[in-house]
Formats: structure tokens, sequence, C-alpha cells
């Protein structure tokens, strides 16, 4: 799986930014807080998420973007395209998975990518300068080992870290060797408070009896509180009627005597017949005022004098045109100013563009095209001339310094045929050591499979002449007694038994003698190459020689076809910019302009031109305007003249306005007057219609309320009003009686029967309610004396509460002691899962990840190293056969040592993990060799891309696989 593109929408310091990655190792260059880390967090987030609020990751918001997210595309390993696009929108996360055109869920990209997460992609195939530097920390001989073991087995630490803390909780919980830790102290606990607890046993049988006897009186008193109860409830109800058999007698003598038809009055009878009288006296005094005030408005009316129409319609329209005449006169004076601001303006353009006069030229928008297009054309031209001036001369020092780098390198080179006879002489010398040490492991093997199958042969040859021996012998048995048939088969199975003799060869096992011709071959050819070949050489640096020759001869070949590509290029940019300035030539004489005039001003003078033109066809229509405006005041002059002798006012005509608006203002307040009073006239005619039928409607309200209470005068009418009010004070009175006597309990029936019962029959039957009473309470107090006897005794068994506390803390910590063993058991089973896990891993994985970690170190120590063996500890072999522990390293070979072991891991796990590399400048504390020697083997890696930030460029990588980071200018530093 490779990255193919990333587009960034918002992210950190990065905002709207594209980037290819067409190759498969990309360098990534930029200064200090141009972005890489950056990028680096944004590729993590694009493929495994957002970091979420509250992680020790942050989540680089942009500041200037509006958008937080982005896309990637990924190329699969079978060809396809996955698209991937990460968006923070309205306070939640938003992915779109895009497979050749197809969008797919979530899901389906977690199961392409083996459900990797994103700690674990970082331990392994994302790595930095601090993992380098943790191999120097102050750890002992095993814990390096350890750590390094780790990074080609795991990428991490987490599994040495985690069975650390594993086995410091086991021995904290049980250690079973000295029989300590808390289970073993909490077990201790429980068994002294169970010997405790049946000692105090024997207590609950006496406690028990007491407490049956405590319930038994306890349910007795219970029943004779209910009595009481009950008793109460009927002795208040007693109290009750006797208090109340007065309200209820006088109830019912106000029963009887409401038993009669109601009298009939007005609501408000009385209030009403008041108001209306009221009501008259007001409406009289209310006409008198009225006709008064009808008189005096009659009287100003007949005073006052109007206008004629026919003067006011024509002050009106003279008035009328007061603000266009004003506003005539003020356009005069402002075209007039805009005329002279034209002619100053047209005068500065001309003289910014070198004309001594206005000059008609040809103007389109297809010249202002072409004029920008030709400016803007002419500097990318400039720009990409100085590109490829900057490229070529990087390019010609790549050339010579390759090309001095060869010569020095054919130098050293040995010839052909001898160094495939030493690379041959090394083989058979790796396949001696090889079948040496497999002859010298098999032969004891080999020897007892040869003994195994001697003694088989010896036994199978007894059994086989001893089963003929048997069968001659019963064979002849047969002939002699006449038993033919047993003889026949006797006589079979002796002939079987004598051919199996026969045919049971010896076996021939030789394989002891094959393999050690075959040892004794290869010495033979080991001391022939030795000593017929020249071959003193180090055949290891040859090999480095050699490829670093062939990487120089390709990187040369590059470099000098990129040079000649480049001048070419310049060649035919230098032809363009010619071209270009030949075609603004044309322009400035077509807009007859200096020829020596700056280009990059071009398009501004095309701007000015256009302006000289509008503004000279604006000062033309300024003046036709002020000769129009000039014509319409002469008019209007002359017609005021006419009016003026018609006028009842002295006025003059630079005053007109104000002296017809005077007038007019005076007129106005006239007519406003006389139609003030107008209105006050009519509106007290119709005041005075109102206040007669208001005083007729007044005596009919009067009559139809004597009609209502049946009476003929005012007398009659307070005397029926009086009895009114008395029946309506019973039956009040008798309702509050009702009320009171119903919120008693008490029922109609009830009520009669109160009336009618003598007083001192209730007190009697009150007197036998209490005396039942007071003998339930002497027997409840009796009962309650035992009870309380029985609490004591049982209260001072209860106050010693040492059972109760043994069981509570038995319980406690029984509980306790549970969990620890479930937690104990529950650690065990973890380090045993992490135990045959790591076993399964180291068995499986770290041969074939350590020989592929050798050969990485031996490249990139230059074959200063070896070997890499894991037996029983993990150690280094020198080019000298000395053998050395990682703690002997020095501090960069440590470094990479740790770097081998990381990418044998990747190798080893690429069928299911095929994904990018991602190196944050890790290599800063190496020297330019090494550093450079890196880069080269990842250069030729194919299996995994690899993208590799730094902020040093390195010259071994091309431009074509180097992307620039550009600082953000918008960036407050």
């Amino acid at each position: 799986m490779k990255i193919k593109s990333l587009e960034i929408y918002g992210y950190g310091r990065l905002e709207h930014r594209n980037f290819q990655f067409n190759h498969d190792f990309v360098q990534i260059f930029g200064e200090n807080e141009a972005g890489k880390s950056t990028m680096q967090a944004f590729i993590h987030a694009l493929l495994f998420g957002f970091p979420k609020e509250g992680e020790y990751e942050p989540r680089l918001e942009p500041r200037f973007a509006p958008q937080y997210g982005g896309n990637i595309e990924l190329e699969h390993i079978d060809g396809t395209t996955i698209k991937i696009e990460r968006v923070f929108v309205h306070g939640k996360e938003k992915v779109k998975v895009v497979h050749d055109d197809i969008e797919k869920p979530i899901e389906w990209f977690n199961q392409i990518m083996n459900y990797m997460t994103k700690d674990t992609y970082k331990s392994i195939f994302s790595f930095d300068v601090l993992g380098l530097q943790e191999v120097h920390r102050k750890l002992t001989q095993e814990k390096l080992e350890a750590y390094l073991l780790q990074a080609g087995s795991f990428g991490s630490t987490e599994f040495t870290d985690l069975q650390s803390t594993i086995k410091e909780e086991q021995a904290h919980l049980f250690n079973t060797d000295e029989d300590t830790g808390i289970v073993f102290e909490k077990a201790k606990e429980l068994q002294h408070l169970e010997a405790e607890i049946r000692s105090q046993d024997d207590v609950k049988a006496h406690y028990a009896q007491m407490y049956d006897t405590h319930q038994k009186d306890s349910r007795r008193v219970e029943h004779i509180e209910l009595q009481l109860k009950e008793l109460e409830e009927v002795k208040g109800h007693k109290e009750r009627e006797i208090a109340h058999q007065k309200d209820a007698q006088e109830w019912k003598a106000l029963e009887l005597k409401l038993n009669i038809a109601p009298p009939q009055f007005p609501e408000q009878g009385i209030n009403r017949f008041e108001a209306l009288k009221h009501q008259a006296q007001n409406l009289s005094k209310d006409l008198e005022l009225r006709e008064e005030k009808l008189n005096q408005v009659t009287s100003e009316m007949d005073a006052i004098e109007l206008l004629p129409d026919y003067l006011i319609e024509a002050s009106r329209d003279v008035i009328k045109r007061e603000q266009p005449i004003k506003q005539l006169h003020g356009d005069v004076r402002g075209v007039t100013q805009q005329r002279d601001t034209l002619t100053t303006e047209m005068n500065t353009l001309m003289q910014d563009i070198g004309w001594q006069k206005f000059e008609t030229v040809k103007l389109s928008q297809k010249v202002q095209t072409d004029i920008a297009e030709a400016i803007n054309k002419l500097e990318k031209q400039e720009l990409e001339r100085t590109q490829i001036n900057r490229e070529l001369q990087f390019v010609t020092l790549n050339v010579d310094r390759l090309s001095n780098e060869s010569k020095a390198l054919n130098k050293e080179k040995v010839h052909d045929e001898r160094f495939n006879k030493a690379q041959e002489l090394h083989d058979q010398r790796k396949a001696l050591e090889s079948k040496s040490k497999l002859f010298k492991k098999l032969s004891k093997e080999a020897t007892a499979f040869e003994t195994r199958e001697l003694n088989k042969h010896k036994l199978q040859q007894t059994i086989f002449v001893i089963t003929a021996i048997i069968s001659l012998a019963a064979l002849i048995y047969s002939f002699m007694n006449a038993l033919w048939i047993p003889g026949s088969i006797f006589s079979v199975v002796c002939v079987i038994a004598l051919l199996m003799v026969i045919f049971n060869k010896k076996p021939d096992v030789r394989f002891n003698d094959e393999l050690t011709e075959e040892v004794k071959q290869l010495e033979d050819n080991i001391y022939k190459l030795e000593h017929d070949f020249d071959l003193s050489f180090d055949l290891n640096d040859q090999k480095v020689l050699r490829d670093k020759l062939l990487n120089v001869n390709v990187q040369l070949n590059r470099e000098q076809s990129q040079k000649e590509a480049l001048q070419e290029h310049l060649e035919t940019t230098q032809k363009e910019i010619e071209a270009t300035h030949k075609v603004l030539i044309q322009h400035k004489t077509a807009l007859k302009i200096q020829s020596n005039y700056p280009n990059n001003r071009l398009t501004s003078a095309y701007r000015a031109i256009h302006k000289l033109v509008r503004i000279h066809d604006e000062i033309l229509k300024c003046d036709a305007k002020i000769e129009e405006m000039k014509g319409r005041l002469d008019t209007f002059e002359q017609s005021i003249l006419t009016l003026i002798p018609k006028l009842p006012v002295k006025t003059e005509a630079a005053s007109i306005f104000h002296d017809l608006k005077n007038m007019l203002t005076t007129d106005e307040k006239e007519k406003f007057q006389y139609s003030k009073n107008a209105d006050k006239r009519d509106l007290l005619k119709k005041e005075i219609e109102i206040i007669n039928a208001a005083m007729q409607q007044n005596i009919d309200e009067q009559h139809a309320l004597f009609e209502e209470a049946e009476v003929e005068d005012i007398s009659s009418y307070y005397a029926k009003e009086a009895a009114y009010v008395s029946y309506h004070t019973n039956l009040e009175r008798f309702n509050d009686l009702s009320e009171l006597l119903r919120n008693q309990a008490f029922t109609y029936e009830d009520n009669t029967n109160l009336a009618e019962v003598p007083e001192a029959i209730l007190n009697d039957q009150l007197l036998d309610i209490k005396t039942h009473i007071k003998s339930l309470v002497d027997e409840r107090s009796n009962i309650q004396q035992h009870l309380n006897e029985l609490e004591r005794a049982m209260q001072q068994i209860c106050e010693d509460d040492t059972l109760s506390k043994l069981k509570f803390e038995y319980e406690i910590k029984k509980n306790q002691f549970n969990k620890l063993v479930e937690t104990y058991l529950s650690v065990n089973y973890i380090d045993t899962l992490i135990q045959a896990h790591i076993n399964e891993v180291r068995e499986e994985r770290m041969p074939f990840v350590i020989d592929d970690a050798a050969e990485i170190f031996t490249y990139l120590t230059e074959g200063r190293y070896t070997k890499i063996i894991y037996d029983e500890h993990l150690t280094t072999v020198a080019a000298d056969g000395q053998v050395y522990h990682p703690t002997e390293l020095s501090q960069s070979t440590k470094e990479l040592l740790y770097i081998a072991l990381r990418l044998s891991l990747i190798h080893s796990l690429r069928r299911y993990y095929p994904f990018p590399i991602i190196i944050d400048d890790a290599f800063v504390h190496f020297d330019k060799n090494r550093r450079e020697r890196i880069l080269e083997y990842m250069l030729k890696q194919q299996h995994n891309q690899i993208i590799y930030y730094t902020c040093n460029r390195s010259s071994t990588i091309n431009s074509k696989q180097t992307i620039v980071l550009e600082r953000n200018k918008k960036e407050v530093k």
C-alpha cells in the first residue's frame, strides 16, 4: 500500500495544500516550523482518525482555514485506488472511503488495514530520533538486549514493560516461595475470625425465646390500640353532636320560617334607582352648557375672511418650482466644478503616459487581454529562466562530483573474474560451514538409524527362519499321519518363509558416507580456489564498492540527461522571451507610447488611456448640460414677472418664494380655524340630540323598575326592598348552618334527629364510652410494662454487638479475599497469555528477522560487522571474528543495530501489513557517510514506500523525489 497524494483542507499550520507522492522513496524537506511534523500527524489522522478531546496528542485545529481535515489517496497492493476523506463538521468527525469510485464503509477499510491501530503503526512503521535515543539510556546489559529484541519482534517495549508490571503485581498479591503477600495475610485473618464467631453462637437461643414472647405481647398491644382508635372516633362523634345541638335546633327553626314563596325585587334595585336619579340631574346640566357653547362658535365663524382660489392655485404652482429652481442653480455650479476636475485629471493622466495632447487610439477588450497575457507570459518566462539556471548549476555540480567519484571507484575495483571466483569461494565456505554443522548434528542420529535398521533386519530373518523350521516339522508330521489338508497348508507357509529369508536383503545405509563425501568435495574446491587465484582482497568491501559504483553510474547518467534537457529548455525559454518582447513593442506603438516605457506598467497605461477617452466624453457632456440648464432658468424668471402685480402683498423676484409661503400659511391658518369651528358646531348639535335621547331613556328605565317590583310609587318601592333583604338574610344564615353541620359529617336526618334529642341522653352515652376507653388503657399499660422488661433484657444482649461485628467483618474480609484471589488468578492468566504470545512470535519470527537484520546491519556498517547471533543472548560479530554485546558498541552503531532490527521486522510483516514507512529526521546524529549509506539502502527498497522528513536536504536524493515545504506567510512569528 502506497500513498499517492495528500490534500489538506486545514490541519495545524497547513492549509489548502496538495502533495503528490510519485515515487517509492519521497524526501520531504523543510526548515523548522515549516509543517513536517504536522503533515506526519495529518497522515496518521487520515488513516486512523482525528485525536479525541483529552488525548495526549494535539488536535492541530487550523486557525485560518474554515475546514478541519482533508483527503488521502492510496494505491492498494492489487493496483486499485482507495481515497479517504476525513473532515470535522458540527462537532463530529465525518469519514468517506471510496474504492475505485465505489463508496465503502469505514469497517471495510479497517479490515484492509488488518485492524492496525494508530499506536501500533507508530511503534512499527513510524519512528523518529527519540526512538533511537532510547538505546542510549543507562540500561543494563539484559535491558538493552531486551529493548533491541523487542524492536525486532514487536516494534516496541510494551510487552516487556507489561511483563515487569505483572511480575510486581504477582509478588504483591501472593509469593508462593516465601508465603507472603496480601492474599496470604487475608487468609490468616479469615481463619482467626471464624474461630471467634463459633464462640459467640450460644447467645442466639435465649435471645430467640425472648423475641417470640415480645412479638406476641406486641400484637396484643396493637389490637388494643386499634380498639382505642375506634372508640376515640365514636367519642369524637358524640362530642360533636353535643357541641352542635343548638346549631341543629336553629337550623330546623329557620327551615320552617323559609318555607314560603320568595319575594320578587329587581337585582340591585335601590342602587339602580338612585343612579338613574343622579343621571337625570347631570343630563340637564350638560344640555344647558352645550347650547351656550353652540352660540359662541357660530359668531366666530362669521368673522373669518378667505383668499380667492385662483390666486392660491397660482401661488402654489410657483412654490412647487422652488426646489427644482434651487436644484438647477446648484446643478449648474456642480457641473461646472465637475468639468474643471475632469480637465485636471485628464492633464495628469496624459503626463503619466507621456502624451502632450489628447490622441485618438483604437481600444478593445482583446487588446487589453493580449497585453496582460503578454506581460504575465514574460514574467513566467523570466522566472522559469532563473529557475532553469539555478537547477542547471546544481546539476552541473552533481555531474562533476559523480564523475570524480566514478573514476575513483573504478581504480579501487578488482577484475570481474577475480571477484566472481572470490564470490564462489565465499559461497562454498559458507556451504562447507553449514554442512559441517549439519554433519555434526546428524552424525549421532544417522548412526542410531543404521543400528535400528540392522537390528530390524536381524529380527526379521530370525522370525522367518523359525517360521520355516516350525512349518517344516508340522509338514513332516502331517504327511506321516496322512493329514493332507493341514500338510498342504504348512507346505505353503514353509515355502513363503524360505522365500522371505532369501529376498529379505540387508539394508544399505550410506547416509554418513554421502555427507562426508560432500564435505570433502567442498574442501577440495576451496583449496583449489585459494591456490589457483589471488583472492586476498575483501569480498564484502568489493561488493559494497560495486554497488556504490553502480549507483554512482546510474546517478551520473541520470544527472547528465537532466543537464542536457535543462540546456535545451534554457535555449527554448530565451527565444520565447525575445518573441514576447517584440509583441509588447507592437502594442506600445499602437497605443502611441514611447518604446522605453516599462513593460510591467503597460497594463496600467492601457487603463489610463481608456480612462482618458471616458473623461474626454464626460467633459463634452458637461458643456451641453450647462447650456441647457441656463436656458431653463431664463424662462422661469419671465413667468415670475407676470405674477407679481396680481398678489395682495408687496414682493420682488428675489424673495418671491418666501412671501408666497407666508401668504399661503396665513390663509391656511384662517381656513383651518373656520373648519375647526364648523366641526365644533356640528359636534355640539349631535351632542344635544344625544342628551335629549338619554333623558327620555332615563325616564323609561325608572318606570321599568317600578313595574318589575310591582309597585306604583317610590315609598312602596323602598318597603318592598326591605322585605326582600330580610328573606335573603335568613336564607344566608340557613345555608351557613347547613354547611357547618355538613362539615361535621351530619346528614339531613342527623340534623333533624339531633334537634329532637334531649341533651341529657347525649351526655350519658358519652360517659359510657369514656369508661370503656379507660379499661382498655389500663390493660395496655400492664402489657406495655411487661414489654419494657423484655426489651431491657433483649437490649442487654443487643448492646453486646461482638457477634454482629465479627460476622460483618468476616463478610467484608471474605469478599476482599475472593476479589484478591480473582485478581491473582487473572494476573496469572494474563501473564501466561503474554508469555505464550511472546514465545510464539519469537520462535516463528525471530530467526527470519535476525537473518534479515544481519544483512541490513552488514550493509549499513559497510561490512565492519558481518553477523547478528541470537542463541541465549543477542550478540554481533565483527569482520575480524570478534563477538560484541550491544552494550559494547558505539552510540551510532547501536542506533544502526536498532534500525536494522526495525527494518527487518517491517520486511517480515510486509505480507500482512504492506504500509508506508514514515521517518521523522531519525538520522540527525549520524555522520554524512552513514546517513547517505542508510538513504542509499532505502532507495533500493521496493516493498514498502518510505516517506523521509528532514531539515537537512540530502544530495543522494534527486529533486524529483523531493518535496519542499515552505512556511505559511500568514503565520505570526
